[in-house]
């Protein structure tokens, strides 16, 4: 209790020290060796992912990256493809970036739809 009063009494008066700073182009230890992690995207930029939820008997392997476009940049959107495929030793068949599915609950957020075949 005596370290919590502490560290609010810091925050207070300085607004720093009790609070990590990440640099945004780093990916969280969380994302670390997933598909989102593979990605190169922004820990920040994150929403959510499905990956391999259609995988078909011809191989082609479906991931889906949902994320908020504020937090990354076109250079690192069509670079993922590639990262995402490599990351599960396949090559790209194809990308389509598209807006969410459900706008009323994430209405900025856009899913990066990526096939890859291995």
């Amino acid at each position: 209790m005596k370290h919590l009063k502490t560290c609010l009494l810091g925050m207070a008066i300085a607004l720093t020290g009790c609070v990590e700073n990440t640099p945004p182009d780093k990916a969280s230890d969380r994302f670390a060796n997933t598909v989102y992690g593979a990605s190169g995207l922004d820990a920040d930029a994150y929403v959510g992912s499905q990956s391999g939820f259609s995988d078909t008997p011809n191989g082609y392997r479906k991931t889906n990256i949902f994320y908020e476009p504020k937090y990354t940049t076109p250079a690192k959107l069509a670079a993922a493809p590639a990262k995402i495929c490599a990351y599960t030793n396949q090559t790209v068949v194809s990308s389509k970036d598209s807006p969410h599915p459900t706008p009323q609950y994430y209405p900025s957020a856009r899913v990066l739809s990526v096939i890859c075949k291995g």
